[in-house]
């Protein structure tokens, strides 16, 4: 193979510039394309995700529950909220779609938070709060 002559050696690198050039130019230009055409759930359906997200708690907060004894110290200030703030996420909805049901969940898991509260014996209610979530799993 030949060598280079010393004026190729000067178009060789203007065309690695210019090529590199183009290259990062598409990069660049294809980005914010590229993030406007990904979805955000957070941003087109908040009330939904909302819901998942309280259905997710609840169901997070019954299996801690179900790994911890009968009058654990503390345990009902972690599930607490269970039977509030994480209900109230998808509550409203399920009472819309099928009162008994919210009625039922939401007694169950009030019961089971009161148990826990209070130091007392909650692993009865749980299988029952747990068949309870997956029927509101389904209707929502």
């Amino acid at each position: 193979m030949p060598a280079l002559t010393a004026p190729a050696r000067p178009r060789l690198r203007l065309i690695a510039r210019t090529l590199c050039a183009l290259v990062v130019g598409v990069i660049l230009a294809s980005a914010p394309a590229a993030g406007q055409a990904l979805p955000s759930p957070l941003l087109e359906a908040p009330v939904e995700m909302s819901r998942g997200y309280g259905l997710e708690l609840v169901a997070i907060r019954l299996g801690v529950l179900g790994q911890v004894p009968d009058g654990t110290p503390d345990i009902g200030e972690i599930v607490g909220p269970m039977a509030g703030s994480n209900f109230q996420r998808f509550g409203g909805t399920l009472a819309a779609i099928d009162p008994d049901l919210a009625r039922a969940l939401g007694d169950a898991l009030g019961g089971i938070a009161a148990s826990a509260r209070a130091a007392e014996p909650f692993h009865a209610g749980l299988g029952a709060a747990a068949s309870l979530l997956r029927q509101a799993v389904d209707a929502l």
